[in-house]
Protein backbone atom coordinates (compact mmCIF):
# COMPACT_ATOMS: atom_id res chain seq x y z
CA UNK A 1 0.00 0.00 0.00
CA UNK A 2 1.54 3.34 -0.86
CA UNK A 3 1.45 6.53 1.63
CA UNK A 4 0.36 9.11 -0.98
CA UNK A 5 0.37 12.64 0.11
CA UNK A 6 -3.14 14.11 0.75
CA UNK A 7 -4.20 17.26 -1.11
CA UNK A 8 -3.41 19.94 1.51
CA UNK A 9 -0.27 18.49 1.72
CA UNK A 10 0.44 18.51 -1.94
CA UNK A 11 -1.42 22.10 -2.06
CA UNK A 12 1.13 23.42 0.20
CA UNK A 13 4.36 21.87 -1.10
CA UNK A 14 3.41 24.19 -4.04
CA UNK A 15 2.36 27.10 -2.24
CA UNK A 16 6.07 26.98 -0.52
CA UNK A 17 7.98 27.15 -3.65
CA UNK A 18 5.63 29.77 -5.79
CA UNK A 19 4.36 27.04 -7.98
CA UNK A 20 8.15 26.44 -9.43
CA UNK A 21 9.87 23.04 -9.57
CA UNK A 22 12.20 23.03 -7.02
CA UNK A 23 15.46 21.68 -9.17
CA UNK A 24 17.34 24.78 -9.10
CA UNK A 25 18.78 23.90 -12.82
CA UNK A 26 14.97 23.99 -14.08
CA UNK A 27 12.61 26.22 -11.45
CA UNK A 28 9.77 26.08 -14.40
CA UNK A 29 6.63 27.35 -13.72
CA UNK A 30 3.98 24.44 -12.86
CA UNK A 31 0.96 26.22 -13.23
CA UNK A 32 -0.94 28.11 -15.98
CA UNK A 33 -3.97 28.48 -17.62
CA UNK A 34 -6.14 26.05 -19.89
CA UNK A 35 -7.46 27.37 -23.30
CA UNK A 36 -11.07 26.87 -21.36
CA UNK A 37 -11.02 30.54 -19.71
CA UNK A 38 -12.58 28.14 -16.44
CA UNK A 39 -10.06 26.16 -15.97
CA UNK A 40 -5.66 25.81 -15.42
CA UNK A 41 -3.06 23.54 -16.02
CA UNK A 42 -1.13 21.57 -13.83
CA UNK A 43 2.40 20.23 -14.27
CA UNK A 44 3.98 19.64 -10.99
CA UNK A 45 4.25 16.80 -8.67
CA UNK A 46 4.24 16.40 -5.21
CA UNK A 47 7.52 13.49 -4.54
CA UNK A 48 8.27 12.18 -1.97
CA UNK A 49 11.89 12.31 -0.43
CA UNK A 50 11.76 8.65 0.99
CA UNK A 51 9.55 6.35 -1.41
CA UNK A 52 5.92 6.07 -1.01
CA UNK A 53 6.32 2.05 -0.53
CA UNK A 54 8.89 -0.20 -0.17
CA UNK A 55 10.48 -1.12 -2.88
CA UNK A 56 10.74 2.64 -4.14
CA UNK A 57 13.34 5.23 -4.77
CA UNK A 58 14.91 6.18 -1.70
CA UNK A 59 12.32 4.35 0.24
CA UNK A 60 12.93 4.77 4.01
CA UNK A 61 11.45 1.64 6.71
CA UNK A 62 12.07 3.51 9.43
CA UNK A 63 9.80 5.94 8.75
CA UNK A 64 6.15 5.97 10.11
CA UNK A 65 2.33 5.81 7.19
CA UNK A 66 2.08 9.74 9.08
CA UNK A 67 5.81 10.81 8.72
CA UNK A 68 5.87 9.58 5.30
CA UNK A 69 3.15 11.53 3.80
CA UNK A 70 4.17 14.84 6.35
CA UNK A 71 5.04 18.06 4.16
CA UNK A 72 8.91 17.27 5.27
CA UNK A 73 8.69 14.20 3.03
CA UNK A 74 7.75 16.00 0.07
CA UNK A 75 9.30 18.17 -2.45
CA UNK A 76 7.54 20.00 -5.24
CA UNK A 77 8.92 19.37 -8.55
CA UNK A 78 7.85 19.61 -12.15
CA UNK A 79 7.10 16.20 -14.08
CA UNK A 80 10.42 15.56 -15.75
CA UNK A 81 12.10 16.12 -12.44
CA UNK A 82 10.23 14.41 -10.78
CA UNK A 83 10.52 10.83 -13.44
CA UNK A 84 14.69 12.39 -13.11
CA UNK A 85 14.96 12.05 -9.26
CA UNK A 86 13.33 8.29 -9.01
CA UNK A 87 15.30 6.97 -12.08
CA UNK A 88 18.18 8.10 -10.51
CA UNK A 89 17.83 7.34 -6.73
CA UNK A 90 22.13 6.82 -6.25
CA UNK A 91 22.60 10.49 -7.42
CA UNK A 92 19.33 12.07 -6.10
CA UNK A 93 19.65 11.03 -2.51
CA UNK A 94 16.88 12.58 0.35
CA UNK A 95 19.98 14.91 1.79
CA UNK A 96 20.48 16.14 -1.98
CA UNK A 97 16.53 16.41 -2.48
CA UNK A 98 16.07 18.50 0.63
CA UNK A 99 19.04 20.83 -0.37
CA UNK A 100 17.02 21.65 -3.73
CA UNK A 101 13.62 22.27 -1.08
CA UNK A 102 15.62 24.39 1.28
CA UNK A 103 16.85 26.76 -2.33
CA UNK A 104 13.67 26.74 -3.56
CA UNK A 105 11.44 27.71 -0.81
CA UNK A 106 14.35 30.46 0.39
CA UNK A 107 14.11 32.03 -3.31
CA UNK A 108 10.38 31.99 -2.65
CA UNK A 109 10.70 33.50 0.44
CA UNK A 110 13.22 36.35 -1.30
CA UNK A 111 11.37 36.71 -4.05
CA UNK A 112 8.41 37.84 -1.83
CA UNK A 113 10.36 40.47 0.24
CA UNK A 114 12.02 41.95 -2.64
CA UNK A 115 10.62 44.57 -5.04
CA UNK A 116 10.64 43.43 -8.88
CA UNK A 117 13.51 46.05 -9.95
CA UNK A 118 15.35 46.74 -7.16
CA UNK A 119 19.18 46.29 -6.13
CA UNK A 120 20.82 43.64 -4.03
CA UNK A 121 22.76 44.44 -1.43
CA UNK A 122 25.90 43.88 -3.15
CA UNK A 123 24.62 46.24 -6.29
CA UNK A 124 23.73 43.55 -8.73
CA UNK A 125 20.08 44.60 -10.34
CA UNK A 126 17.71 42.49 -9.12
CA UNK A 127 16.93 41.33 -12.46
CA UNK A 128 15.06 37.48 -12.33
CA UNK A 129 16.91 36.30 -15.89
CA UNK A 130 20.00 37.58 -14.78
CA UNK A 131 20.43 35.75 -10.95
CA UNK A 132 18.87 32.71 -12.60
CA UNK A 133 21.90 32.61 -15.11
CA UNK A 134 24.09 33.24 -12.54
CA UNK A 135 22.75 30.59 -10.06
CA UNK A 136 22.81 28.41 -13.07
CA UNK A 137 26.31 28.73 -13.45
CA UNK A 138 27.30 28.81 -9.86
CA UNK A 139 25.18 25.47 -9.13
CA UNK A 140 27.10 24.20 -12.24
CA UNK A 141 30.09 24.39 -10.73
CA UNK A 142 28.55 23.16 -6.77
CA UNK A 143 27.42 19.77 -8.81
CA UNK A 144 31.26 19.44 -10.79
CA UNK A 145 32.46 19.41 -7.20
CA UNK A 146 30.50 17.21 -5.56
CA UNK A 147 30.21 14.92 -7.60
CA UNK A 148 34.24 14.68 -8.20
CA UNK A 149 33.77 14.22 -4.37
CA UNK A 150 31.23 11.47 -4.26
CA UNK A 151 33.18 9.61 -6.90
CA UNK A 152 36.66 9.31 -5.26
CA UNK A 153 35.09 8.40 -2.11
CA UNK A 154 32.80 6.15 -3.64
CA UNK A 155 35.46 4.32 -5.77
CA UNK A 156 38.61 4.82 -2.84
CA UNK A 157 40.55 5.73 -5.17
CA UNK A 158 41.45 9.08 -8.23
CA UNK A 159 40.73 7.37 -11.56
CA UNK A 160 44.11 8.17 -13.82
CA UNK A 161 43.08 11.98 -15.68
CA UNK A 162 40.17 12.71 -13.47
CA UNK A 163 42.07 15.21 -10.91
CA UNK A 164 42.83 17.20 -14.39
CA UNK A 165 39.55 16.75 -16.07
CA UNK A 166 38.05 18.69 -12.61
CA UNK A 167 40.73 21.15 -13.07
CA UNK A 168 38.95 22.09 -16.80
CA UNK A 169 35.87 21.82 -15.55
CA UNK A 170 36.20 24.14 -12.37
CA UNK A 171 38.47 26.67 -14.24
CA UNK A 172 35.70 29.15 -14.48
CA UNK A 173 34.97 29.22 -10.56
CA UNK A 174 36.99 31.82 -9.54
CA UNK A 175 35.71 34.82 -12.11
CA UNK A 176 31.86 33.06 -11.49
CA UNK A 177 32.18 33.81 -7.35
CA UNK A 178 33.66 37.02 -7.37
CA UNK A 179 37.28 35.88 -6.55
CA UNK A 180 36.52 34.82 -4.19
CA UNK A 181 40.10 33.39 -1.94
CA UNK A 182 37.98 30.79 0.12
CA UNK A 183 36.52 29.22 -3.17
CA UNK A 184 39.70 28.93 -4.91
CA UNK A 185 41.80 27.64 -1.75
CA UNK A 186 38.72 24.72 -1.68
CA UNK A 187 39.35 24.01 -5.50
CA UNK A 188 43.08 24.26 -4.89
CA UNK A 189 43.13 22.28 -2.05
CA UNK A 190 40.92 19.70 -3.53
CA UNK A 191 42.74 19.26 -6.96
CA UNK A 192 46.21 18.60 -4.43
CA UNK A 193 44.76 16.32 -2.78
CA UNK A 194 43.55 14.34 -5.37
CA UNK A 195 46.93 14.40 -7.26
CA UNK A 196 48.57 13.27 -3.67
CA UNK A 197 45.79 10.34 -4.00
CA UNK A 198 46.69 9.08 -7.14
CA UNK A 199 50.81 9.42 -6.66
CA UNK A 200 50.07 7.54 -3.40
CA UNK A 201 47.94 4.71 -5.51
CA UNK A 202 50.18 4.32 -8.35
CA UNK A 203 53.39 3.45 -5.60
CA UNK A 204 51.39 1.22 -3.87
CA UNK A 205 51.70 -1.87 -6.00
CA UNK A 206 55.58 -1.66 -6.17
CA UNK A 207 55.65 -1.27 -2.04
CA UNK A 208 56.14 -3.51 0.64
CA UNK A 209 56.30 -3.97 4.55
CA UNK A 210 56.53 -0.72 6.02
CA UNK A 211 56.77 1.51 3.23
CA UNK A 212 53.42 0.29 2.16
CA UNK A 213 52.22 0.42 5.71
CA UNK A 214 52.65 4.27 5.25
CA UNK A 215 51.61 4.59 2.03
CA UNK A 216 48.01 3.04 2.54
CA UNK A 217 47.85 5.66 6.04
CA UNK A 218 48.44 8.45 4.01
CA UNK A 219 45.91 7.55 1.30
CA UNK A 220 43.35 6.75 4.54
CA UNK A 221 44.05 10.12 5.53
CA UNK A 222 43.42 11.77 2.53
CA UNK A 223 40.45 9.45 1.85
CA UNK A 224 38.93 11.21 5.24
CA UNK A 225 39.93 14.77 4.27
CA UNK A 226 37.68 13.77 1.19
CA UNK A 227 34.60 12.82 3.27
CA UNK A 228 34.38 15.48 5.58
CA UNK A 229 35.04 17.97 2.69
CA UNK A 230 31.94 16.47 0.91
CA UNK A 231 29.96 16.86 4.26
CA UNK A 232 30.85 20.69 4.93
CA UNK A 233 30.54 21.63 1.05
CA UNK A 234 26.70 22.68 1.13
CA UNK A 235 27.90 24.98 4.30
CA UNK A 236 30.41 26.06 1.90
CA UNK A 237 28.31 27.40 -0.57
CA UNK A 238 25.12 28.37 1.10
CA UNK A 239 25.91 32.18 0.66
CA UNK A 240 25.72 31.77 -3.25
CA UNK A 241 23.12 29.25 -3.86
CA UNK A 242 20.88 30.89 -1.49
CA UNK A 243 19.58 33.61 -3.96
CA UNK A 244 22.29 33.08 -6.48
CA UNK A 245 24.22 36.19 -5.91
CA UNK A 246 26.95 36.94 -3.67
CA UNK A 247 26.45 38.50 -0.50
Amino acid sequence: MRDDFPIPVKELLAKRVAYHCSNPGCRKPTSGPQDDPAGSINIGVAAHLTAASPGGPRFDSSLTPVQRVSPENGIWLCQSCAKLVDNDERRYTPAFLRDWKRQAEQRAADDLERPTGTTDPDGVPGDEKLRHELFDRRYAIYEKIGGFLADVIQRGRVEPGSDVEFLRQTKQAHFLFGGDPEMKALLDDIYEHAARLHALQAKEASLRGYALEVNIDKQTDIKKWFQDTSISLQYRFDKYLRQGVRR
